[in-house]
């Protein structure tokens, strides 16, 4: 058996739960990190207030967001999942 921890952006889970379910994987979780590393770094705008109004000032954030699922599969299903989730989420 195999514990596989992918850390994908968040918009890509469908995805991965789609590809799993393809495998049948018979479960899953997923926790959302923040960390820092190679991604990029966006501008992002500082918002403010209850209604979150724009103040038109800006700053990079140090880090940044993703999700991490967590499998447990057996050994020889391990390299067809990795390689099918590679070649469909690669960013």
């Amino acid at each position: 058996m195999k514990e596989l921890d992918i850390i994908i952006p968040h918009e890509h889970l469908n995805e991965v739960n789609s590809i799993l379910h393809k495998h049948q994987v018979g479960g899953m979780y997923f926790t959302q990190i923040t960390g820092r590393g190679r991604a990029k770094k966006e501008e992002m705008e500082v918002l403010v207030g209850p209604d979150r109004y724009k103040t038109g000032k800006r700053y990079v954030p140090e880090f940044g967001g993703r999700t991490i699922v967590t499998i447990i599969v057996p050994d020889q299903m391990e390299k067809p999942i990795v390689n099918d989730i590679l070649s469909k989420i690669s960013t």
